[in-house]
């Protein structure tokens, strides 16, 4: 029996990256915008992503304030053909910190 094939108007995709890579990322005075090429770790796939480089502006001054363990760098967009990431964009999520568990008294 075949399986089902169902229609979609776009693949949103997520990509999980090195803050340590972003806040790394030097920009030229007075570029708006900048691509980046984010390859997987086997070396077996490249997406690209034009962004705003006020994105990366924001983004690494989340990373300098909270650290590279203390963010999640999302690149979010639409995958298009070719590996192309589409009204793509960059944030820095702040990781929550969880309390310590409260010892009980005995």
């Amino acid at each position: 029996m075949p399986h089902p094939v169902l229609t979609t108007r776009a693949l949103k995709c997520t990509v999980l990256l090195d803050p340590a890579e972003v806040e790394a990322l030097v920009l030229v005075e007075g570029m708006p915008r900048v691509q980046l090429n984010v390859r997987t770790a086997d070396g077996s796939r490249t997406v690209t992503a034009d962004i705003a480089a006020k994105a990366v502006r924001k983004a690494q001054a989340v990373i300098t304030e909270h650290g590279t363990d203390g963010v999640a760098a999302l690149l979010q967009g639409k995958l298009g053909m070719g590996d192309v990431l589409l009204e793509a964009g960059l944030v820095c999520q702040v990781k929550i910190q969880r309390p310590a568990a409260m010892e009980t008294a005995a």
